[in-house]
């Protein structure tokens, strides 16, 4: 299979853009292919815009060109990114974020493509199994009243139940949404309100919403969420050392792309220092997926940190080798 087309190339990008922005200048042209083509692209492609000779896609009007096309320029579909459709409409989670008129849709458009892949081609060995249930009408529904929720600012009423399996009901202002890979779960963060007063910043799991209503109330202002994670934050990160075997630091760079850290690569050891800042309620859960690294991951600091490690290693050789043995 084709996985590159000539019509994908910046050539073709810069010469929409020049088509859908026009009219314009010929110093305009310019500028606009200098910043989304090569620097020497002027040079070939001034020359086939502007000329009689040319590709005759622009009308010159005094100073000013014109597209003489009478629709917007629009890049097709390749076999390739149909494929790729094809596959993330079979994973249970695209409902969550799509109508059902929008799904149905694309789905009888693809009905006759192959899928570029399935999810049995993965070997899921990292993610818990008891993720949340993505076909249940209840979490599907819920999930879109959040999501729609959050740029309104619109303060909803949830039902939900804790932990201690307690049911709770209040009014919360939604303001972000999180998946967790590993657990394979999505969590809400939001504030509790009492009419348009904040009460305090909560996560809650979606899995345990039993019931969302609307209310009529709006906040008035954003909520500056990374003031309210920084608040939150650790105040001395976690530091480790990794290994580049058995690719090692690619893992960990991908395993916490979102968290806010600082590395230093030593070449010649092949080793990568780090530090790792993290938010405290989510303490217990960095530690499970640092200890999913095994030997390619050091955790070197601080104190606290590493006698968590040691007894939850302790703990584990236990259950592997009963004393009684």
């Amino acid at each position: 299979m084709e996985l590159f087309s000539e019509i994908y190339n910046c050539y073709y990008s810069v010469i929409a853009k020049i088509l859908e922005t026009s009219p314009l200048t010929e110093k305009q042209m310019q500028e606009l292919i200098l910043n989304n083509a090569f620097s020497e692209s002027a040079v070939y492609l001034m020359p086939k815009l502007c000329k009689e000779e040319g590709w005759g896609l622009l009308a010159k009007d005094n100073a000013n060109y014109s597209s003489r096309l009478k629709t917007i320029p629009e890049l097709p579909v390749t076999l390739l990114e149909k494929r790729w459709l094809k596959s993330l409409l079979q994973d249970s989670r695209v409902r969550l974020f799509l109508e059902d008129t929008t799904y149905k849709e694309l789905s009888d458009r693809l009905s006759d493509i192959k899928p570029l892949y399935q999810d049995k081609h993965f070997n899921w060995f990292d993610i818990f199994a008891d993720g949340d249930d993505y076909k249940s009408p209840t979490y599907v529904n819920n999930f879109k009243l959040i999501h729609k929720a959050i740029p309104l600012r619109n303060i909803i009423t949830i039902v939900f139940k804790s932990g201690k399996g307690k049911f709770i009901t209040g009014d919360y202002l939604p303001c972000r949404l999180e998946y967790s890979q590993k657990n394979d779960k999505f969590r809400l963060y939001a504030v509790k309100m009492k009419g348009l007063t904040i009460v305090a910043f909560c996560t809650i799991n979606l899995s345990r919403i039993r019931h969302i209503k609307n209310t009529d109330l709006i906040y008035p202002v954003s909520i500056d969420m990374e003031q309210i994670f920084k608040s939150n934050r650790c105040k001395e990160p976690v530091t480790l050392e990794i290994r580049t075997e058995r690719n090692g630091l690619d893992r960990f760079m991908m395993e916490f792309a979102g968290y806010e850290k600082q590395t230093v690569l030593d070449e010649e050891s092949g080793i990568c220092t780090a530090s790792l800042w993290y938010n405290l309620k989510d303490e217990t859960e960095l530690l499970i997926r640092l200890l999913g690294f095994g030997p390619v991951l050091k955790v070197t600091g601080p104190i606290r940190m590493l006698e968590q490690i040691k007894k939850r290693v302790n703990h584990q050789y236990d259950l592997l080798y009963p004393s009684d043995q």
